[in-house]
């Protein structure tokens, strides 16, 4: 296994605010040549931030991002978890990605979550870490679901074949001489034509990705989430059953999306990411073992958090009078609620400590959210006199605390004031926890 920085996974935001002093390290390991990991490589994102205290000596802190990357190349690497764990029970990430996922107009932002660092040595970890494979999958399902439910795409595809007593398409001549005329096989024609199926090179590899996954979760213990898994899967498979296999790992490589599939653009993304997790080879999709090999990954938790929220959000009366990522000129709210008698702007705020008090930064975007000529723009559908009034302005923060008020309810979102802001509000959201 990979030596990990103190022995163990560390949390988000661990080393907030002063950094996590890495003293210990100076025996064995170059400080120096260790460098911050940005998500994406966007320097407003940081993953692990590496400075110096006021004492001079080196320092880490993390972010809101999980997953796991090297800090001296194949000697030493870090491994960020959930803030929300303890020791007593763990926010259960697959309930979350699973809520998360739920809603077809979420596909569009999925990209936006993770990142996998494909050209770096893979990392290894124990296989209860690998957070990375199972969203992959799931994702990869999901899509490929609502591919299913339009109807797989049919192609015009080249197809030869011996037919007997009729001609399709062009005979091919020296076949034809070769497999009939000289072995008296008169009644035979040997054809090259288009045949219009769901067999088509799109289908193919979509089909081998499934089979990818299928290998994956027969060989991995995900234990209560596994009829997740397997409710999309007995959905998707029956679709695939004409569609033939890809026969060389070279097609698999260089596929390419034809402009005539847009739709298929998203699928053949994620099956390309499960290859290159596996090597493009299905026999490294191995059984249920400790340990197991990942390159590493990034998971941008506050965006899960996000589609998190938005999942229960539609669950309530108001849900279809939910607005996703409207956008107005100063950026995009993550939530509009729009209806003739309630209008709110709301955003989910991936920031636990929300309990006992507020972050004015928060406050101040939320104020100009509220005052964006965009954002009021698509709130005077609703009530012509917008601009003439003060908007509501919601925060949702994650909580443990199973006692605490978690209602979403229409009722419930303006129980709770921020004291110090008018028409400020803020609801804690319970995540989902293993036992």
């Amino acid at each position: 296994m990979t030596p990990l920085l103190s022995g163990s996974p560390l949390s988000e935001h661990a080393g907030y605010p002063h950094g996590l002093s890495l003293d210990k390290y100076d025996q064995g390991f170059n400080l120096k040549e260790w460098n911050n990991i940005y998500f994406k490589g966007n320097r407003e994102k940081f993953c692990v931030l590496l400075n110096q205290n006021w004492a001079g000596h080196r320092t880490l802190q993390s972010s809101f991002f999980i997953g796991t990357d090297w800090l001296e190349k194949g000697r030493l690497a870090v491994y960020i978890e959930p803030k929300l764990n303890d020791k007593a029970k763990n926010t259960d990430y697959f309930k979350m990605l699973f809520e998360g996922f739920r809603n077809p107009d979420v596909a569009a932002y999925v990209p936006d979550i993770f990142e996998m660092k494909l050209d770096e040595p893979q990392i290894t970890i124990s296989s209860k870490l690998d957070l990375l494979t199972p969203l992959l999958v799931f994702q990869f399902l999901s899509v490929l679901k609502g591919l299913v439910k339009k109807g797989l795409k049919k192609t015009h595809d080249p197809l030869e074949a011996n037919l007997s007593n009729r001609v399709k398409g062009k005979i091919l001549v020296a076949k034809q001489l070769k497999q009939n005329t000289f072995k008296n096989q008169l009644l035979k024609n040997y054809c090259r034509f288009n045949n219009f199926s769901i067999d088509g090179a799109e289908n193919r590899v979509l089909k081998k990705a499934l089979q990818f996954s299928i290998k994956y979760l027969n060989n991995n213990s995900l234990k209560e989430h596994k009829p997740a898994f397997q409710k999309l899967l007995d959905y998707v498979s029956p679709a695939f059953e004409d569609v033939g296999d890809v026969t060389k790992e070279t097609n698999l490589r260089n596929f390419k999306v034809s402009a005539f599939f847009k739709d298929y653009k998203q699928a053949l993304h994620l099956a390309r990411m499960i290859f290159e997790r596996y090597g493009f080879n299905i026999n490294s999709v191995h059984s249920d073992k400790k340990d197991v090999s990942v390159p590493p990954f990034w998971i941008d938790m506050s965006k899960l958090y996000e589609l998190y929220v938005l999942s229960n959000l539609r669950k309530q009366e108001y849900g279809k009078q939910i607005k996703f990522q409207a956008k107005g000129f100063y950026g995009a709210t993550d939530f509009l609620l729009v209806s003739e008698r309630n209008l709110m702007v709301i955003d989910a705020k991936y920031k636990p400590y929300y309990d006992d008090q507020y972050v004015a930064d928060d406050i101040r975007q939320l104020s100009g959210y509220s005052r964006d000529e965009g954002i009021l723009e698509i709130l005077s559908s609703y009530d012509l006199d917008i601009r003439l009034k003060v908007i509501d302005c919601l925060i949702i923060y994650p909580t443990k605390e199973a006692s605490q008020n978690t209602s979403l309810e229409l009722t419930e979102l303006k129980r709770t004031k921020i004291d110090q802001f008018n028409r400020f509000y803020k609801k804690a959201l319970e995540l989902p926890f293993q036992g």
